[in-house]
Order: structure tokens, then C-alpha cells, then sequence
């Protein structure tokens, strides 16, 4: 890292990836202790365009040459999960440091063996559960700690999205097939459980349920019907290390919302946000 300078890599950094270009790129940009030097993504045209647009001296169409690449020493992964994995695992074997979009593989085990490489390799390395740097979660974090509503009793959370029910368009359509790791439990689950942990602590025991009440989904730019085998409801109940009770319904296809609920002793504190997609 020269001059204290991070080079950075994006695996799906075309400026036409929606993720990638409203958030990773804009805050690498302002940000003077990282540079933006290469850029990877599917198709060679779209990857120099990029690259040109952002000043990066490097396209790539393949990942594994990114991440060889000596004038990059992070490689950010925001690419589709099924994929996570063998990206991920390219910057590892070449010694570069992570930052892989949530969830990390398509299940656990790919998960596990990819931290495992990682610490092996003594490399940094985080995970794209960005919800724990907002500012309001932060506060409530904090409001508890010093005892503002007193002792914890309950919490309560709603998740609620349009996606993942019964409509969705091309784009979106391989996150309703389970063996892609991309579904509503993984995605607004993982997001949203990781939330309501890092402020109150982990689950010491629970119970839960998940049913699919789409089976199918029609494609929205098509009309066309396809198979989904993931679930739209999802519901858990539990106890938290701290001892407080806490129950989580996320569901999709319906209106979109989040609400969580704090109750303690003193008071309640709620956390929402709407038009959540």
C-alpha cells in the first residue's frame, strides 16, 4: 500500500450495477485513503467504460486476474452470491484484502471455510452488513447501554418487502430459487437480524417457522410464470442473551416496512424505516 494508499479492486464495478455504483464507488471516491485502480465485470466494453469514466487504470472480465493484479490490495466483492464464493476465494489465494457483499456464500459451510482461509491468511476481511454504521442504530445502541429505558424486556420486528412474493422482474428472479443463497431469509433476514443483535446481543434459544405462500412468481417484464422455493414468511421467537424476549416476523410480497420495538422497564424505544424495497 503505497503512501498509505489502499488500491482498490471491484468485482461488479460497472457503473450500470445499481449496488455497487450508489454506494461502494461513491464513498471510495470521497475518500482519500483508498484508490480505485481496477475494475472487473462480465463484459470487457462495460468494464473499460467504467474504468475510463472512473480513472481506473485496469478492466478485467475475469476476477482471478483482478485480484493478481499488484496494483490492488483490496478486492471488493459485489457481485450476485452464487458467486461470492469463488470470488472471494481468488482475492484470498493471492493475499488481498476483502470486502464481500452479505451474505458471504450460498450457506454456511462456504461461509465458514471462506473465513477460516481468510484468518489463515491474515488478511482483513469484512462482510457488507452495513446496517450497524447507521447513525439511528448507533443511538439506540448506545440509549440502552446507558440505561435510558432501564432493563430490556422485549423487542419486536417487523420486515416487510414487495420483493420476493409473488411479482418480480428478470433481474431479481434468481433470488427465489433456494440453491442460490439470495432470498429473503438470507438477504433482508441477515440484514435485519444482524441489526437487532448488534444492538440488544445474540439469541440464547429460539423457535421458528417459514412458509412459502408463492409458489409461483410472475416476471414482470414477460408475464411469464416461474417456480419459487423460497419461503415469504418467516417468523422466530426467542430469548436473547440478555435474557429479553424477543419475535421477529419478515415477510415478502406484501407492503414494505421495518419497525423494531424496544420495550424496558423505563420506556420504549422504535426504530422504523418505510418503503423499505
Amino acid at each position: 500500500m503505497k503512501n498509505n494508499v489502499i488500491k482498490t479492486g471491484i468485482i461488479g464495478g460497472s457503473l450500470n450495477n445499481q449496488w455497487a455504483s450508489q454506494t461502494h464507488i461513491p464513498v471510495l471516491k470521497k475518500n482519500l485513503f483508498y484508490e480505485i485502480t481496477a475494475i472487473g465485470t462480465s463484459k470487457m466494453e462495460t468494464a473499460k467504460k467504467s474504468a475510463m469514466m472512473l480513472k481506473a487504470s485496469y478492466a478485467f472480465t475475469d476476477y482471478k486476474e483482478l485480484a493478481q493484479s499488484k496494483d490492488v490490495d483490496l478486492v471488493v466483492v459485489s457481485i450476485k452470491v452464487p458467486f461470492h464464493y469463488e470470488a472471494s476465494l481468488a482475492a484470498i489465494e493471492e493475499n488481498k484484502h476483502i470486502y464481500c457483499e452479505w451474505p458471504l456464500g450460498i450457506d454456511t459451510m462456504q461461509a465458514e471455510k471462506l473465513a477460516k482461509l481468510a484468518d489463515d491468511a491474515n488478511i482483513q476481511h469484512a462482510i457488507g452488513l452495513q446496517g450497524r454504521q447507521s447513525p439511528e442504530v448507533n443511538y439506540l445502541k448506545q440509549a440502552i447501554k446507558q440505561g435510558e429505558i432501564g432493563k430490556v424486556i422485549s423487542c419486536t420486528m417487523q420486515v416487510a418487502t414487495q420483493g420476493k412474493g409473488g411479482i418480480t422482474d428478470e433481474r431479481s428472479s434468481y433470488l427465489l430459487k433456494r440453491e442460490n443463497g439470495a432470498n429473503l431469509l438470507t438477504i433482508n433476514g441477515g440484514h435485519s437480524l444482524d441489526v437487532l443483535c448488534y444492538i440488544l446481543g445474540d439469541f440464547k434459544e429460539l423457535s421458528a417457522a417459514i412458509n412459502i405462500h408463492y409458489t409461483e412468481t410472475v416476471i414482470q417484464e414477460t408475464g411469464i410464470k416461474i417456480p419459487k422455493n423460497t419461503a415469504d414468511q418467516i417468523l422466530i421467537q426467542g430469548t436473547l442473551v440478555n435474557g429479553a424476549s424477543a419475535s421477529v416476523h419478515i415477510q415478502g410480497g406484501v407492503y414494505p416496512a421495518f419497525q423494531l420495538e424496544i420495550r424496558g422497564e423505563k420506556g420504549v424505544l422504535l426504530l422504523t424505516q418505510h418503503n423499505s424495497s
